[in-house]
């Protein structure tokens, strides 16, 4: 629990500086697309129906049922707007930390019977928290939280499988451990379909290394048949309930580009994962040399499936928020693994190794520094900025530094030894996320301050319009949930009619498609809040249909969106915007 705590404390604050609101009162918030479930799970709360809102098509515009079921149960018990985002961030908050127990459970497993046995776990543990994409997409609302503890937890439970190379060492509690697997599985694929890949390969990788094969059939029948068989169970009741297979995102995201478009986004996006992924496989090498048994095994499962997450970020094309140096949330889900990896490895050299030599420090330095210079690949539009890779190699480097200076001493020291697993750890940790943790310390969780505008948006929404006004958007997730009115996506999240469009631009997850003739000349919604291209042929389109830019109050700031005046409007609070044509 000491180990934990300082983690325990950035959770909390992190949530905190969140709720910072420049519009007026404290309000706790989630990421857009954390509120598009949101705003799902409070419909089925409220009307029955998991749609997006009362009375709307059904539109699968989410890729997390099971989560999405939970933030129903929060509405179902009271909790709404600014406690319901409390709610999940702090629920969020726990799976970190039991995460966190138990990646320090498998490393104590790991090491045992070390001497490192006593110190790596506790470094372990108290890491996880600091992985800051996994603890951004977590806190932020998103089912990353859930797949990373459900991943852990499956791989601690075969781990009792593995961990054992005889039948008559048979692990106590080894069919209960198939049974926690099995439903761990179920849970994960019903959170989201593409935990079924990673769960695979845990499945796979217990199947080969079972002592018998009872145990291996067991593994096979019970954890592998019951990962495809929810994979099956869900698209059935997706395709019941929906009418498609596969969620509407699906549509928008993947058809109308080519694999070759796919990959080649999807390779600029590994570019931030280079460093971590050079100190992976460095720290796998060690494990296999000198690790025991359970250490060799547990390392390569995790290592496999921190290249399998990365693999399929890169078949998806990347998500959506490429833009700066946070790893999305198709890896940040199997981060975990690789702070395990790293800290067992750490383990296992500093008992076998009093101080490192030269061509030791060379060969880490030489990955580091190598790799540090693809996290300057960028996307949309590709190209390369140095000012990141720079900055990353200089951090890296200097850790580097300190850590081979200070293990140089480790002559049997305890107190060198704590010292240089200690650096070893921060410097993980600074190839996990550095710059976007060094970026928080400064200015806050990126798009913090746009998702409190726009919840303020769907309060004016709220204020300004009657209950049966329909409002466009771009940003579909705070707007539509605090507006509380019929609703229409822009981009098609939950439109299946933009989602068949034909894709605009280079490969842009979920921002590709769209189409103004449609959404706003057909549909005609009575406020345009966002127009996602502002070309003269989409102000065209809003000239063209009537609508007047107003603004209004926005909290305590001013803000402005397009409105077909006249009744069901509350015109005597709108006003023409200084500076501004009408």
């Amino acid at each position: 629990m000491l180990a934990l705590t300082p983690g325990t404390l950035f959770l909390i604050a992190f949530i905190w500086r969140c709720s910072a609101n420049s519009y007026g009162a404290r309000r706790f918030t989630l990421f857009d697309d954390a509120m598009i479930s949101m705003t799902y799970g409070r419909t089925l709360a409220a009307a029955g129906e998991l749609v997006w809102f009362p009375g709307a098509a059904r539109v699968q515009g989410i890729t997390n049922p099971l989560w999405t079921l939970y933030m129903a149960a929060l509405h179902l018990v009271g909790f709404e707007g600014s406690s319901a985002a409390l709610a999940v961030s702090l629920t969020s908050a726990c799976l970190l930390l039991g995460t966190a127990l138990a990646i320090g459970d498998l490393a104590e497993r790991c090491l045992a019977p070390r001497r490192a046995a006593k110190l790596v776990p506790l470094l372990a543990a108290g890491a996880v928290p600091f992985a800051y994409p996994l603890t951004y997409w977590s806190l932020r609302g998103m089912e990353v939280g859930v797949l990373a503890f459900a991943l852990v937890i499956l791989v601690r439970s075969l781990a009792n499988v593995w961990g054992r190379t005889v039948r008559t060492e048979q692990a106590p509690g080894r069919a209960a451990s198939i049974g926690v697997a099995a439903t761990v599985c179920a849970a994960g694929v019903a959170t989201r379909l593409d935990f079924a890949p990673l769960a695979l390969v845990v499945v796979a990788c217990a199947a080969w290394w079972a002592p018998d094969r009872v145990t291996r059939a067991r593994v096979v029948g019970v954890v592998g048949g019951t990962t495809l068989a929810s994979v099956a169970a869900v698209i059935g009741a997706q395709r019941w309930y929906y009418g498609e297979a596969l969620p509407n995102t699906y549509r928008l995201k993947v058809e109308g580009f080519t694999v070759a478009e796919r990959l080649e986004r999807g390779t600029m996006v590994l570019g931030k994962l280079a460093p971590l992924a050079a100190l992976t496989v460095l720290a796998v090498a060690v494990t296999v040399i000198a690790g025991s048994v359970l250490a060799r095994r547990t390392c390569v499962v995790a290592a496999l499936l921190l290249f399998t997450a990365a693999a399929y970020s890169t078949w998806v094309g990347g998500d959506a928020w490429e833009a700066n140096l946070l790893l999305n949330r198709y890896v940040s889900v199997a981060l975990p693994m690789a702070i395990l990896v790293g800290t067992v490895a750490v383990g296992v050299a500093i008992d076998r190794v009093s101080n490192p030599s030269r061509r030791q420090v060379a060969v880490v330095a030489t990955l580091l520094l190598g790799t540090a210079g693809a996290v300057g690949l960028v996307t949309n539009p590709f190209g390369y900025e140095a000012a990141p890779a720079v900055t990353t190699a200089a951090i890296l480097a200097a850790l580097v530094a300190v850590t081979a200076v200070v293990g140089a001493k480790n002559s049997g020291s305890h107190f060198a030894r704590t010292a240089t697993t200690a650096l070893a750890a921060v410097m993980l940790l600074g190839t996990i996320g550095g710059g976007p943790l060094v970026s928080w310390l400064g200015r806050g969780a990126a798009y913090s301050e746009v998702d409190q505008m726009q919840s303020e948006y769907g309060l004016a929404m709220r204020r300004l319009t009657g209950a049966d006004e329909v409002i466009g958007t771009v940003w579909a997730g705070a707007p539509a949930y605090y507006a509380e009115r019929p609703m229409i996506d822009f981009l098609g999240k939950s439109d299946p009619v933009i989602a068949d469009v034909e894709p605009r631009g280079p490969l842009h997850p979920g921002h590709n498609k769209w189409d103004h003739d449609y959404s706003i000349g057909e549909l005609l919604p009575r406020v345009a809040i966002q127009i996602w291209a502002t070309d003269l042929a989409a102000l065209q389109m809003i000239g063209t249909n009537g609508y007047n830019f107003r603004c209004f109050a926005l909290g305590t700031e001013i803000g402005g969106a397009y409105f077909r005046l006249g009744a069901g409007i509350r015109e005597d609070e709108l006003t023409i915007c200084d500076g501004l044509p009408d």
